[in-house]
């Protein structure tokens, strides 16, 4: 069985391959720093993904961020390999704050053991309605987002669709009156043999029942099918970490996001 050092190093190259970059975002990569940077404020669009720079580089490397940041919120993720207490100090020196915290999680495919119930069935996003279902799920569990176009839908569904598609949507329904419950996506990265999961969202009036439990099932036969060694993500460490735990999951290392404002 793999250590948590080792899966800390995974779940780290899952966020250096964003292959989901759109058109509008571009990235500056070298081995002591890989950043993503965009025109439009959106943090994940942001955000350091890597740092292995020596000391004696850190202030000039985050003075580059800024520059490339210009105009947007800025962010970097620390992990257990991007981070130092040198680094925190020199960020804080910038205007930089400690925000939310994630714990990396991971399940090898072979060690989970299912608590399905015959309550819920699961279903991949392979049509227009499904897609509308997992997208209505998600804005109504975490309370905001907006409906995508019919034309951004149908270009959002392609990319999880087909043998080689590399994002896996999953809505799982009440067997009974068909209501959609619970949503959730996972990235696939063959070359690592890893799934990363992400939005898994159960709404409010379905929570404790099952749905979450199905959800992840479901995603981790998905995850064996395409030949997959384990799936994992950041949860984060107030509220998502502890059901995540309470499926089984192997605790990892922590995420740290570190977060720069707009200056007025």
């Amino acid at each position: 069985m793999q250590d948590v050092a080792y899966w800390d190093r995974v779940l780290e190259q899952t966020q250096e391959d964003p292959f989901w970059l759109p058109d509008d975002a571009y990235i500056v990569e070298r081995p002591e720093l890989m950043v993503l940077h965009s025109n439009r404020d959106v943090p994940y669009l942001n955000a350091v993904v890597r740092v292995r720079a020596q000391e004696r580089e850190l202030s000039a490397i985050v003075g580059e961020v800024l520059t490339l940041h210009h105009g947007v919120r800025s962010r970097w993720c620390l992990s257990p390999n991007n981070r130092s207490d040198e680094l925190e100090r020199i960020l804080g020196e910038y205007g930089y704050k400690a925000g939310e915290m994630a714990d990396g999680y991971v399940m090898p495919v072979d060690d989970y053991r299912p608590k399905n119930n015959d309550f819920f069935t699961a279903k991949r996003v392979e049509e227009l309605e499904g897609f509308r279902d997992f997208e209505s799920v998600t804005i109504r569990a975490f309370g905001q987002g907006e409906r995508l176009s019919d034309e951004q839908a149908r270009e959002d569904l392609v990319r999880c669709t087909g043998p080689d598609a590399r994002v896996i949507r999953v809505v799982v329904y009440d067997r009974q009156s068909g209501e959609a419950l619970s949503s959730g996506g996972m990235n696939v990265y063959p070359s690592l043999k890893f799934g990363f999961l992400w939005a898994g969202a159960t709404l409010p009036h379905a929570r404790g029942r099952g749905a979450y439990s199905a959800l992840v099932s479901a995603r981790i036969d998905i995850a064996r099918s395409l030949g997959l060694e384990a799936v994992g993500l950041y949860a984060i460490t107030h509220t998502s970490a502890p059901i995540v735990a309470a499926q089984g999951f192997l605790k990892c290392g922590r995420l740290t996001m570190w977060e720069r404002g707009l200056k007025t």
